[in-house]
């Protein structure tokens, strides 16, 4: 009788087996679909009713605010910064964010400083919206700790009308020679990694050297450029290039596809030297106090026909695939979406740990250059304005 119930009993076990290894052969598993996150608190006494945002100026459209405001009965307070390296000082600050957006390689310094958490993917259901490749960015590999936003590439935005005789590659704008006629008529990035990262390039560098020497030479080459340079800014470039204060410009894809839609003599061109891929994030502060309203926001701005609203407001690219149904044709087949990888120079940003200060070191002599060239060139033109009033 015991041997029975042993043979019924194995039987059932070998039968449970073979429904099991059905059902997955059915339905595989998607290691996609389970979160891996580390637990993050969330705790009872957090705040409900505002949500404070630290991002780009144009990256959040009112009509968009409004509508999240409006489902979540909250306010939403939006900060701007002018590149990575004031969105880190602010957080090592102290300042209480419940948002940021920092750039790619600033996530992996942002995480390796332990300003930002690990994000739950449990509460951000419309991350399945993601588009697979922005699921396997090297810099935050699986979306750990960050959820892209908006991604282009770095180029030449220039007025044809004054740069025709201009060769439009990288060493052509870094050589005095060359634009010595577009005196305080050319505009950089304010961002050091991005503009050093060009000049590295120009040069035939790696635009992520560790090599201090390089770097150091890289700088040298734009204080050298200082009385070319009219603008060192990374948004809202759209005025002084529409205006004719600004002929030629380092200038983001999406940016320079705003500008070429009211002005058709703007074009955008990645130079054949290479260009720099980016991809802006959205990522949660370890100090945030509104983490529900945090994940609420990214799940909603995930949706397809939200992303596909906000691309048409500022023509930048957003990584949400169902989107590009909503996404007006123009900006589509414009230089927003132009595919920087059909170079074989493209080149992303990465974090240098200790090396990144180096950077930064060499940027702010530039600009410490840069602004005494101003403060001359102000006094030369006073000086010659009292000469002729007298």
């Amino acid at each position: 009788m015991e041997k029975i119930k042993n043979s019924v009993g194995f039987t059932v076990f070998l039968a449970a087996v073979l429904v099991i290894a059905i059902y997955f052969s059915l339905n595989p598993l998607n290691f996609n679909d389970i979160n891996f996150s580390p637990e993050v608190t969330i705790h009872e006494n957090e705040r409900t009713d505002t949500l404070f945002v630290l991002a780009y100026p144009n990256y959040f459209t009112e009509s968009v605010m409004e509508e999240f405001q409006k489902r979540e009965n909250v306010i939403v307070h939006i900060d701007h910064f002018k590149n990575n390296e004031e969105l880190l000082d602010t957080l090592l600050s102290g300042k209480i964010y419940d948002i940021v957006v920092p750039t790619d390689y600033m996530v992996a310094h942002l995480k390796m400083l332990n300003l930002i958490e690990p994000i739950r993917k449990n509460l951000i259901p419309n991350y399945r919206n993601l588009d697979i490749r922005f699921r396997e960015m090297e810099y935050d590999y699986g979306n750990a700790y960050s959820i892209p936003y908006f991604w282009g590439a770095v180029g030449l935005s220039y007025d044809q009308n004054h740069v025709m005789n201009l060769p439009l590659t990288w060493s052509s704008l870094l050589d005095t020679t060359q634009v010595a006629h577009l005196r305080n008529k050319i505009s950089i990035l304010s961002d050091a990694r991005m503009s050093l990262g060009i000049v590295l390039i120009a040069m035939g560098l790696d635009p992520n050297t560790t090599d201090e020497t390089e770097i150091s030479r890289a700088a040298d080459i734009l204080i050298h450029l200082s009385p070319f340079i009219g603008l060192i800014q990374s948004e809202e470039l759209h005025d002084p290039l529409l205006d004719g204060d600004i002929y030629i410009a380092m200038n983001w894809s999406g940016s320079s596809a705003a500008i070429a839609d009211v002005n058709k003599d703007f074009r955008f061109i990645l130079p054949a030297e290479g260009s720099i891929f980016f991809v802006d994030n959205l990522a949660v502060p370890v100090n945030a106090s509104a983490k529900t309203l945090s994940y609420k926001f990214i799940d909603y701005l995930l949706e397809d026909k939200v992303a596909a609203q906000l691309t048409n407001s500022n023509f930048f690219p957003n990584p949400i695939t169902e989107s590009r149904k909503y996404v007006e044709r123009i900006i589509l087949k414009g230089p927003s979406y132009i595919n920087p990888f059909l170079s074989s120079n493209v080149h992303v940003i990465e974090d240098l740990g200790e090396v990144d200060s180096i950077y930064f070191r060499e940027w702010r002599r530039f600009l410490a250059h840069s602004n005494q060239v101003k403060r001359d060139s102000t006094q030369t033109q006073k000086e010659r304005g009292k000469i002729v009033l007298y």
